[in-house]
Formats: C-alpha cells, structure tokens, sequence
C-alpha cells in the first residue's frame, strides 16, 4: 500500500516586528495611538498554557486601518516567566501586521523607533520562529 505525505507551505501573510520598550502595553498603545495615528482598542487577552498548564493571558490589542485594509495586533510578549514567542525573548511585544502593498514596513519601522519609550523595534523573520502558530492565534 502507498503511503501520501501531505506537505503543506507555511504562508503567513503577516509582517512581525519584536518591540522592546520601557513602559506597560496600555501606554505603548497609547504611544503607538499618537504617534502613527492608529487607534489600538484592547481585545480580550491571548490565553497561553505553560509546561505545567497553568494559563497566563497575555495583553492583546488590534486596530483595523479601514482605509488601507490592513489590520495591527499589539500582544504582549513576555508575562512574568511566560513568553508567547520564546525565540524573541528580547521582545516586550510583539507587533503582527497583515501583508499589505500599502504597507511601507521600513517608514513604520522607523517610526515606531522614535517613540521615546522604545527601545529597539525590529523585523522578525517568521522562517526562523519555531512557535509561528502562535501568531494565528491573533488573526
């Protein structure tokens, strides 16, 4: 008897930028809110389960730019010992974006380096992430 092998591409239509800033999700929100003119509204938080099972909500916050069609998730990486991608450990958040044309990642990147709790932003590659199924947990 044959055996079939399903091979299926990881296409993620998203751009991932890790995010390390000095201040609480709420305030980057409220930053990101001012500075680019989205308009972040907190969502009901991503539940994560640990090793031992124990779930830790991590902050979770999108915002829809109608005009361009592309959608923002802000979520909070690292809660307590908790982290929702492990391999960005660098990263307080983490910043998932829907693949756009309109989209210039290098203007925005540059952007949200200017606000002045943060302290590095950065592109995240998806190929490299173990845990990329975690970021559909956000679309």
């Amino acid at each position: 008897m044959s055996k079939f092998v399903l091979d299926l591409d990881d296409d993620f239509p998203f751009v991932v930028f890790g995010i390390t800033a000095t201040t609480k999700d709420y305030r980057l929100c409220w930053s990101l809110n001012k500075e680019l003119g989205f308009s972040f509204k907190r969502l009901n938080p991503l539940e994560v389960y640990s090793k031992q099972r124990e779930k830790i909500d991590h902050g979770f916050f999108c915002f829809e730019d109608d005009t361009l069609q592309i959608k923002y998730r802000l979520i909070e990486n690292k809660k307590g010992a908790s982290k929702f991608l492990p391999e960005i450990a660098q990263a307080d958040f983490i910043l998932v974006i829907d693949e756009s044309p309109a989209l210039d990642r290098e203007k925005l990147l540059r952007q949200i380096k200017k606000i002045r709790s943060v302290l590095m932003a950065f592109k995240i590659n998806l190929d490299d992430l173990k845990f990329k199924d975690n970021i559909l947990l956000t679309a």
